[in-house]
């Protein structure tokens, strides 16, 4: 599956997710069925930081909390997934403090990173003159029109993926 997060600042365990989408993937790297997109209201809303309320546009007093999450979850991933991400280990240190225990249930301990891959390709080719999504969707040729909402960030994630594969 695919993952992204926005937050209320840099800091996990202090700042949080206040929203999160998790993208079920079939074999081919592509969308399969139901996903999870969803505003988390944030427990503490006043840790908040005014750049990350302005990258992301969300309001962290507004929201599903924990216990919804979970269970919109349990209805998306039969079993773990193995989580992709743009810069995955940031989205995973948040979801690790947001879950807990739960963690554990839902993801398994490998995992999938655009960033990675693109610093490996610029290794060999130099391919990328950055490897932030943005940079990476324009050379790619993906669009990404609504940068920093979860959802959409997951789906051009996916998409730089697959086409980085064909590299």
């Amino acid at each position: 599956c695919v993952i992204d997060v926005e937050t209320t600042g840099l800091i996990p365990g202090y700042h949080e997710i206040i929203q999160l989408a998790v993208v079920p993937l079939d074999k081919n790297l592509y969308p399969v069925r139901d996903f999870l997109h969803i505003n988390i209201k944030a427990q503490h809303p006043e840790r908040a930081t005014d750049e990350a309320l302005r990258v992301n546009g969300l309001d962290p007093y507004e929201g599903a909390d924990r216990e919804e999450v979970i269970r919109r979850l349990e209805l998306i991933l039969p079993s773990k997934m193995i989580p992709m991400g743009h810069n995955v280990c940031f989205d995973l240190e948040f979801l690790r403090e947001f879950l807990g225990d739960d963690f554990r249930r839902f993801f398994d301990y490998h995992k999938l990173d655009t960033a990675a891959v693109a610093m490996y390709l610029n290794e060999k080719h130099g391919t990328f003159p950055k490897t932030n999504l943005a940079a990476l969707c324009k050379v790619l040729g993906v669009e990404n029109e609504a940068a920093h909402d979860a959802l959409q960030d997951c789906l051009a994630t996916v998409a730089c993926y697959r086409a980085m594969l064909e590299l």
